[in-house]
C-alpha cells in the first residue's frame, strides 16, 4: 500500500473532504465508538483515506456525518454498550452495518494502542473482510429480548438473596429447611437467630426477597405476554419438555434458526445457552 493511503485527510481543507466525501462510490465507514464521541475514518474503494474525524455520540452529530456520505456507504464498529443505539439509529441510512466481535479482533491488541491507531486497524481488517459479525435485529423485534433479560437477571438476583439468607444460618450452625423462605414460616426462622444485629439483617434480607419473588412474577408475566404474541411459540410449546418459559427463552436468544448454517449449530447454540 503506498504512503498517500496512510496520508491524513485532516491534513485536507473541509472544502475538499466534503468533496471527497460526496462524490458517488464505495465508502467504507469504521467506527471507534466511545462514550463521548466516535473517532471516524472512511475509505473510498481504492483504499484511499478520504475523511477522519471525531463525532459526538449524539444521535443528531451521527445522521449529519451520514448525511454527508453520497454513494454505496459500508460502515463497521465494535460490539459494546452504544452498538445496539447505533445499529438502529444508521442501518436504513447506510447499504451495510457490520456489528463485529471485539474479542477475535487481536489485530488491534498489537502495537501502540490510541483511538486513532485502533480505528484505522480495524478498517484494514473491514476492508480485508476479516472481521466476525454478530447477530442484529431491528428494534421492533427487540422487546423480547429485553424482557427475557429482565426475567433472567431478577431469577439470579432471588436465588442470590437466598443464598445469603441461607448462609446466615449455615454460618450459625442452623439447619435450614426447604420452608426457610415461605413467608408464614418467617417469625420462627427469625426466632433462632439470637442476636438482634443478625436478626435484623435476616428480616431486611427477607423483605427484600418478597419483593424480588413479586418483581420476578411481574416479569414473567411480561414475558409471557410478549412470547405469545408470536405465532411460533404456540408450536414451540408443543415440543415435549419445552415449556412457555423456555419457549420464551429461545425466541428471545435465538430469535430465529436461519441466523444458523446448520440445525446442528442451532442446536448446539441453544446447549451452550442452557
Amino acid at each position: 500500500m503506498s504512503k498517500q493511503n496512510y496520508a491524513s485527510a485532516g491534513k485536507q481543507s473541509p472544502e475538499k473532504r466534503l468533496n471527497a466525501l460526496q462524490k458517488p462510490g464505495l465508502k467504507m465507514v469504521t467506527w471507534d465508538v466511545h462514550q463521548e464521541a466516535i473517532v471516524s475514518i472512511v475509505y473510498d474503494a481504492a483504499g484511499r483515506i478520504l475523511d477522519d474525524r471525531v463525532i459526538a455520540t449524539q444521535p443528531a452529530s451521527v445522521l449529519e456525518f451520514i448525511g454527508s456520505i453520497k454513494g454505496e456507504i459500508r460502515l463497521a464498529f465494535e460490539e459494546g454498550t452504544q452498538a445496539n443505539w447505533l445499529y438502529d439509529l444508521v442501518v436504513s441510512k447506510v447499504k451495510q452495518v457490520v456489528v463485529c466481535d471485539p474479542r477475535h479482533n487481536h489485530m488491534l491488541k498489537e502495537g501502540n494502542k490510541s483511538d486513532k491507531l485502533d480505528v484505522r486497524k480495524l478498517a484494514s481488517l473491514f476492508r480485508s473482510q476479516m472481521l466476525n459479525p454478530v447477530y442484529k435485529q431491528r428494534l421492533i423485534n427487540r422487546d423480547l429480548r429485553e424482557l427475557e433479560r429482565n426475567y433472567s437477571t431478577l431469577v439470579k438476583d432471588t436465588t442470590r438473596m437466598m443464598n445469603r439468607i441461607k448462609a446466615i444460618y449455615r454460618g450459625r450452625a442452623i439447619r435450614s429447611s426447604s420452608n426457610l423462605y415461605h413467608p408464614n414460616k418467617r417469625s420462627y426462622w427469625l426466632g433462632l437467630l439470637s442476636d438482634p444485629g443478625i436478626r435484623l439483617r435476616a428480616e431486611h434480607l427477607f423483605k427484600a426477597l418478597d419483593y424480588l419473588r413479586q418483581l420476578r412474577q411481574e416479569a414473567l408475566a411480561a414475558l409471557l405476554k410478549e412470547s405469545h404474541r408470536h405465532k411460533i411459540s404456540r408450536i414451540l410449546e408443543t415440543i415435549p419438555q419445552l415449556g412457555p418459559i423456555r419457549v420464551a427463552q429461545i425466541m428471545a436468544i435465538a430469535i430465529t434458526p436461519h441466523r444458523f448454517r446448520t440445525k446442528r449449530q442451532f442446536w448446539c447454540y441453544l446447549d451452550w445457552r442452557w
